[in-house]
């Protein structure tokens, strides 16, 4: 019962961030975060999904205009 009661925790405190640092993220913490990411469930299973990392900030500033802001 207690990795259930982590897991309703964890999700209670799921928040979304729209001020961030600039703090660079580690390639070990990256690693992490798109292995989560991979194994995540999606729509019957499809798995339809590709993650592009891009780090150069000129080029994200691009992505973004391109998007909408």
């Amino acid at each position: 019962m207690t990795s259930l009661n982590s897991t309703l925790e964890l999700m209670r405190q799921r928040r979304s961030i729209r001020r961030f640092t600039g703090e660079k993220i580690s390639d070990d913490d990256l690693c992490n975060i798109i292995q989560a990411a991979q194994q995540a469930p999606s729509s019957v299973n499809g798995q339809q999904i590709s993650l592009i990392v891009v780090r150069d900030k000129g080029k994200i500033k691009k992505i973004a205009e391109l998007a909408g802001g």
